[in-house]
């Protein structure tokens, strides 16, 4: 009687696991924020508008001292040629070319990440193919580094070893450290530069904002 309702225990006792295991991860919950790529795109391009506009200010500081050394008082105005419409204009184009620059930069920096990505993954792949047995050493390494020794990593070597497509990907994550880039978002990389640089430039240049 015992052994015929032992079957029935352990179902009983693996299903209980399971549902604490649920009950775990539901309690659990993970606080990682994401978009950290998206805030390196704004912080470079707000620096940009910042920084970029200070030799452009300098000049037109000093050119505008002395135009308005050389006229009379009732005659100086706030542009260094005589015009505030020239600098308006000139400080308006700069700032939408500087956007338009900064944001296709980023974009195209998207697609080439992808293209690097994509050719180092061609030479992982080939190099499982034609020397695995090299390849499944890096792998003990890589373990080494974290202190799992190789008897303790064995399991996890065969595994990777039976599918050639994750045993690529890990090697891609942890001996390349190379994240896949998603060429959807090339866009919004793109426009986060863009519009971070225009608007950090009046902040970079105070004598087109005023």
């Amino acid at each position: 009687m015992p052994d015929s309702l032992a079957p029935k225990e352990r179902t009983a006792s693996i299903d209980d696991v399971n549902e604490a295991d649920k009950a775990v991860k539901r309690d659990h919950k993970e606080n990682h924020k994401g978009g950290g790529e998206f805030m390196k795109d704004c912080i470079i391009g707000f620096a940009d508008g910042l920084t970029v506009p200070f030799a452009l200010t300098v000049r037109t500081l000093k050119n505008m001292i002395n135009w308005m050394k050389s006229k009379p008082l009732h005659q100086a105005g706030l542009s260094s040629l005589g015009s505030a419409r020239l600098v308006i204009v000139g400080g308006l184009a700069e700032l939408f070319a500087g956007s338009i620059s900064m944001g296709l930069g980023a974009y195209l920096a998207t697609l080439a990440d992808r293209k690097i990505y994509e050719v180092e993954e061609l030479r992982e792949r080939r190099e499982v193919k034609e020397k695995p047995l090299a390849e499944e050493e890096e792998i003990r390494e890589i373990f080494g580094e974290y202190g799992v020794d190789r008897e303790a990593c064995k399991g996890v070597v065969d595994a990777l070893k039976a599918n050639e497509d994750t045993w690529v990907r890990f090697m891609m994550d942890f001996e390349l450290k190379l994240e896949k880039p998603q060429t959807r978002t090339a866009w919004i990389a793109g426009l986060v530069m863009g519009v971070s640089y225009f608007i950090g430039k009046p902040f970079g240049n105070p004598v087109e904002s005023a």
